[in-house]
């Protein structure tokens, strides 16, 4: 029985620490400056056929080491807050500052990150996401 316990105990240790190291990877991969290149809706292109659509000149944000970000629509519009990604891959976007000067909280689902991608959709649409290309690390 002892050692019944002793695996079960383990067990649960260690799926802790695998989610711990996945959350501090998904951290890690975040930290740079992402520029929006396009965004998933449910409204079909008629040239492509596609309801992926491509964004000129998307705005960027920038997510820091720090766990705080910047969001730069353009020079003179840019807001900032702090940032956390859960265990379950919810990234949540705490704005200090916003157009209304209220602050505001936003969580998506990070559904790829890796070096060059980060795409996530909201948590209240099905059929409405964000695809950013990373541009570089600070």
């Amino acid at each position: 029985m002892k050692k019944f316990i002793v695996l079960i105990l383990f067990v649960l240790i260690s799926c802790t620490k695998s989610e711990e190291s996945s959350n501090n990877l998904l951290l890690s991969k975040i930290v740079g400056n992402w520029k929006v290149v396009g965004y998933y809706d449910d409204i079909e292109d008629s040239e492509t056929g596609s309801n992926y659509h491509l964004v000129e000149n998307g705005p960027v944000t920038t997510y820091k080491p720090d766990k705080t970000f910047d969001h730069i629509y353009s020079s003179t519009e840019v807001y900032y807050g702090n940032y956390s990604i859960s265990m379950d891959s919810i990234l949540t976007m705490n704005y200090s500052t916003t157009a209304s000067g209220e602050p505001y909280l936003y969580k998506t689902k990070i559904f790829l990150l890796n070096d060059a991608v980060l795409e996530f959709a909201s948590e209240t649409s099905e059929t409405w996401g964000m695809r950013f290309e990373k541009i570089n690390t600070p």
